[in-house]
């Protein structure tokens, strides 16, 4: 059947319009951050080893080579009703990857435990591979009371502390050799908040990290996106009564993707024990620094110091200070940042200027961030850095 001028015309139009409302198929809106760390919003068509393609916020198409995309945003308003639970408990791998789900029991020899993550199902994990599990989500005290890296930690219920070696694990109980020596200690995992292990970090070479929304993160290899889906192999499989399970993902269930490439590997922010070199304190209480997801927050008056990563050679971070309460208008405080007491950066925040985009070279050991209140006192000066990662060397 032959078609009119009028309709053929119509349609092309309709075809035009659908790609500039960014409404074709695998159009998911991203942020693609490239190896200087600048942050790209773009509609994502697909990823792989070619690279990226996508359209870009003029609405033209266009490419980025693979080696050249350090991390993949995916946008708020993809994930619109995709929330999910987030399970209280999981396990934390020495590597980065993060299991929500619920304890199934311990190996024969009590040196594995068995876990049925909610991802990828049922995983038996050796000790010595494991940073840390949780059976009871951890307060913001617990998350600032890290391990000196000598000794296991038990995190009791009731708020207590024990350190030592733990032993081992059975269905339903602990043991630990207390530090200092003594006799080792049963004890019943409903005691338990958490359990963490001095274990190193291992490096994941060659492998990529998707964080998905349920709290789960996963090493991958061979990762390609198409379609709104993410494909890839995963470090970790379950075997279950099916064989392996290679769970689908939608790309609008993750929150980002850190990409294995040769610009180097990210390192969040979060992940680095802050040094509180004076403030902290606002009219006697007590607020430290803090860290939600991939976001920090500080608060003035604070001098606070990170020590870098080995081969860490840049830092980026949208800063933004509350603008939308009705107390805005007390904002008012300066930001400096400095590596190894030089300074590279200065900030103002205020009602009027909410937020600034930080990016900066790390040619150094430390990196040291000074809040100084202004003229209205440091009620409301609270700074959160979204995003706030490091790029270092692969090592």
């Amino acid at each position: 059947m032959l078609l009119s001028g009028k309709l053929l015309i119509t349609i092309s139009w309709m075809l035009v319009i659908a790609m500039l409302a960014g409404d074709c198929r695998g159009a998911t809106p991203v942020v693609v951050v490239d190896s200087s760390l600048k942050a790209r919003p773009v509609q994502l068509q697909t990823f792989g080893e070619a690279g990226a393609s996508f359209t870009d916020e003029e609405r033209k198409l266009a490419t980025m080579p693979a080696d050249k995309v350090v991390q993949i945003r995916v946008a708020e308003r993809a994930r619109a009703g995709t929330e999910v639970a987030v399970s209280p408990s999981m396990i934390e791998l020495t590597d980065g990857q993060c299991l929500p789900g619920q304890w199934i029991g311990a190996g024969e020899d009590g040196q594995s435990v068995i876990w049925d993550s909610t991802r990828l199902g049922r995983l038996t994990l050796s000790l010595d591979r494991i940073a840390e599990i949780v059976w009871k989500s951890d307060t913001l005290a617990d998350k600032a009371a890290k391990l000196n890296g000598a000794s296991d930690q038990l995190l009791l219920v009731n708020g207590d502390t024990l350190e030592g070696f733990i032993v081992g694990f059975q269905v339903d109980s602990v043991e630990i050799k207390p530090a200092g020596g003594g006799e080792a200690i049963k004890l019943p995992l409903e005691r338990l908040r958490s359990a963490r292990f001095a274990n190193p970090v291992t490096a994941a070479k060659g492998q990529s990290l998707i964080c998905l929304a349920d709290g789960t993160r996963l090493r991958v290899t061979k990762l390609a996106i198409a379609d709104d889906f993410i494909k890839a192999d995963l470090e970790l499989k379950a075997k279950g009564d099916g064989g392996e399970k290679v769970p689908a993902m939608a790309l609008a269930e993750a929150v980002r993707i850190d990409l294995a490439t040769g610009a180097g590997v990210l390192v969040d922010l979060a992940s680095l024990p802050p040094v509180i070199v004076s403030g902290g304190e606002v009219f006697g209480l007590a607020i430290p620094p803090r860290s939600t997801g991939s976001d920090v927050i500080l608060h003035a008056p604070l001098v606070v110091r990170y020590e870098l990563p080995a081969g860490a050679k840049r830092f980026s971070a949208l800063a933004q200070c509350p603008s939308d309460s009705a107390d805005a208008a007390w904002v008012d405080f300066e930001v400096t940042a400095k590596v190894d007491g030089k300074p590279v950066g200065s900030w103002h925040f205020n009602v009027s200027s909410p937020q600034a985009v930080m990016n900066f070279a790390l040619n150094g050991k430390e990196m040291t961030f000074e809040l100084t209140s202004g003229r209205n006192g440091p009620v409301l000066d609270r700074l959160r850095l979204r995003d706030a990662v490091l790029l270092a060397e692969s090592q």
